[in-house]
Order: C-alpha cells, then sequence, then structure tokens
C-alpha cells in the first residue's frame, strides 16, 4: 500500500468490486489490517486465515463486522465525550423562546379552560403559552380568541425587550376572516 487509509476507507472498499476476490482484499490489505490502530481487532481473524482454520470470505465479513462496531463504539465515545464536555463547561443559556402571549377575558382574569384526560380525570390549563417568534405567538392568540367571549384580549410579552402588545378580540377575528 502506498497511501495508508482509515478504517472508514477500508470499510467502503470492502463493499465494492475490490472485495470480490476475499483473499486478494485480505491481502492487498494486509498492511492496514496489521496496523497498531486495528491489529487487535484484525489479527485474531488473520492469524485463523494464516493456520487455515477459516476460509477467506467468512474472515472478510467478520473483519468487516468487528470494524465497523469498532468504528461506531469510537464514534459513540467521541460523541458522549463531548457531551460530557459541553456539559460541564455549559452556562445555562437564556431560553430562545421569548415571546410569551396570555389570554384574559372581560374582568382582566387569566382564562382557563378544564378539559378530560385519557383516564377522565378533568386537568385545567390555562392560556398561556411561549413562543420562539413574535408571528407565531400572534397567530395562537387569534385562534384562542376566536372563541372566547366578547371584550377578551391577549397580551403579547416580549422577554428580553419587555415590549408589550395587546390583541383585542375583535381584530382577532377580523384577521382570521379575512385570511379564512
Amino acid at each position: 500500500m502506498s497511501k495508508p487509509i482509515t478504517i472508514k476507507q477500508w470499510l467502503h472498499y470492502s463493499s465494492t468490486r475490490s472485495a470480490a476476490s476475499a483473499i486478494g482484499f485480505i491481502t492487498k490489505y494486509r498492511e492496514f489490517l496489521s496496523s497498531p490502530e486495528v491489529t487487535h481487532i484484525a489479527g485474531p481473524v488473520l492469524a485463523q486465515v494464516d493456520a487455515g482454520t477459516l476460509m477467506p470470505t467468512p474472515a472478510l465479513a467478520l473483519l468487516k463486522d468487528a470494524l465497523n462496531t469498532y468504528q461506531n463504539n469510537k464514534a459513540l465515545a467521541e460523541v458522549e465525550a463531548k457531551l460530557a464536555k459541553a456539559s460541564e463547561t455549559k452556562e445555562e443559556k437564556p431560553s430562545s423562546f421569548k415571546w410569551n402571549t396570555i389570554v384574559y377575558d372581560p374582568r382582566g382574569n387569566m382564562i382557563v379552560h378544564t378539559r378530560k384526560d385519557a383516564e377522565g380525570n378533568i386537568e385545567h390549563y390555562p392560556l398561556d403559552r411561549t413562543f420562539k417568534f413574535n408571528q407565531h405567538a400572534e397567530g395562537w392568540a387569534d385562534g384562542e380568541l376566536f372563541d372566547e367571549e366578547p371584550g377578551s384580549y391577549a397580551v403579547i410579552t416580549h422577554t428580553p425587550t419587555g415590549a408589550i402588545e395587546t390583541i383585542q378580540r375583535g381584530d382577532a377575528i377580523a384577521r382570521i376572516m379575512r385570511h379564512g
């Protein structure tokens, strides 16, 4: 071999026509299979091929499987190490959901709906949600206000700036009917 190859390259080559002759492929890449990175995996299989106790075609299949598993475990270990490092050094990032929307009745009380869950228990849920984009907050508020009583309104607050937008029920219905 003139140029060193990686496990990933070897695995690719082993699935091409160059691996049609298992003994020829193993012989061609014997130097790679004896390299320090993979000798602990390939060495026992090559020893069995040399001793004649394992035929080349099953040996090639074993080598492909073992090197693929080794490569996957190596990649997984790298990812886990990066995640561990990131979790150690990671500061608490502010939420990317910065648009808080709350729907109120005409008396200024936050609207709380009730519904039955799958088991038949009644659960209460307030009409407040947080969104990443103002357009999504406005669209959700419009949809919720459509079914509420006259005089209901929604307040959308942008967390970092403190900007406040109030949406009246009539305006929400007008937007829905215009696009509807």
